[in-house]
């Protein structure tokens, strides 16, 4: 079925935070730990802007972590039998399925963890100003700054996680960032393979070049424009939404 009534939406939305509020803390309160283990060092060491600058560190580091912990067990329901059939047979169509849990583990999720690093850090502040250990500078996290992070949750971290979770139903954090992992590795040593062949008047032996000079070669995300950067990320992104739209669809019970 690809009907979509934002009734239902709505219903399965409360009905996704509802099941999730319980087991937030498993990811959310480890992320926290650390945070406050790091930040103990920089208490006694009096430079306001190192503390600005620490926090202002950590806060794509807890939004993106979180985020993709968070995304890649969507469904938690799919890592039981009975759960895949609780969730399958929910009166409401695929798409509506799918639109719920964008929403939820998208545009809600990445909300709500800046909401709540941002009231972590003032808390942090406080504590720091009240027990006189250093005097931090005032908090502001930067327009620019947030539009990066924004970028990167959803044309790159929220699509594969995305696609994670509808493709494992168990494990799929670790699954998805093992596969990752062996994409990139995969594409380096096809790289360095090509530019090994290629450029084979280069080098003496495999990894040995001429003279400790290899060729110049500049590929990168700097050799694209802003905007077309932008462009490619945000295909890359459709393509697997489309993929954890299809792959949802395509669940039995």
């Amino acid at each position: 079925m690809h009907t979509l009534n934002f009734q239902r939406v709505g219903l399965l939305l409360r009905h996704r935070v509802l099941l999730h509020a319980a087991s937030l803390y498993r990811v959310v309160l480890p992320l926290v730990i650390l945070f406050l283990l790091s930040l103990i060092p920089l208490a006694t060491d009096d430079n306001p802007g190192q503390v600005t600058g620490f926090l202002e560190g950590w806060l794509p580091a807890f939004v993106l972590l979180a985020g993709y912990f968070i995304t890649s067990n969507a469904i938690p329901e799919m890592s039981s039998a009975d759960g895949r059939q609780s969730y399958l047979t929910l009166p409401a169509s695929n798409t509506e399925k799918w639109v719920t849990t964008y929403l939820f583990t998208g545009p809600i999720l990445f909300v709500c963890l800046l909401l709540f690093f941002w009231v972590l850090s003032l808390a942090a502040v406080a504590i720091l100003d009240a027990t006189g250990l250093v005097q931090v500078e005032s908090l502001q996290f930067e327009r620019g700054m947030l539009s990066q992070i924004a970028k990167t949750y959803f044309l790159v971290m929220h699509p594969v996680a995305l696609l994670g979770a509808m493709l494992f139903d168990r494990f799929a954090f670790a699954k998805t960032a093992a596969i990752n992992l062996g994409v990139v590795l995969g594409l380096a040593a096809v790289t360095a393979l090509a530019v090994r062949v290629v450029f084979y008047e280069n080098f003496t032996g495999f990894f040995t070049s001429i003279d400790g000079a290899g060729p110049n070669i500049n590929i990168g995300p700097e050799q694209f424009g802003p905007n077309q950067l932008l462009i490619l990320l945000g295909l890359f992104a459709l393509l697997l939404l489309s993929a954890s739209y299809f792959r949802l669809h395509e669940k039995e019970v």
